[in-house]
């Protein structure tokens, strides 16, 4: 699982991006953001496309056009894949938030997430759920 890959190592692009949906369907977007950036500046191009909705939401029409650009530029092929549809309401949302509200570290630069294994077991075992 991408999640368990993230939280015992870093660099996981993979990891990276599902946490930034994870923090995202948490309504934690600018932690979402963080980890998206991070995961298109080592070029997933998914991360990308995820940065250009969320600044689409915003009405930052600018930024969601760089970063439709960059999702591109990183696969060409990315507009023609079919995309997978996401719900984003579940029975378990309040628990989602709970278990993402437990990761939360204040510091200066203000509030900041990072996924452990146990976040990455939970996530595990609600999908097994579903």
């Amino acid at each position: 699982m991408h999640l368990a890959g993230i939280a015992d190592d870093p660099v996981d692009i993979d990891g990276a991006l599902h946490f930034g949906c994870l923090l995202n369907l948490a309504t934690k977007p600018e932690g979402a953001q963080w980890w998206w950036q991070y995961a298109a500046s080592a070029g997933n191009a998914t991360a990308a496309y995820c940065l250009h909705l969320l600044h689409l939401c915003r009405g930052d029409l600018r930024d969601a056009e760089h970063w439709m650009s960059q999702a591109l530029a990183l696969d060409i092929n990315f507009a023609r894949r079919p995309k997978q549809r996401i719900w984003l309401h579940t029975p378990y949302e309040q628990v989602l938030r709970e278990a993402v509200e437990r990761l939360k570290v204040e510091d200066a630069c203000g509030e900041f997430h990072h996924p452990d294994q146990r976040l990455a077991d939970q996530i595990e075992e609600l999908a097994d759920a579903c």
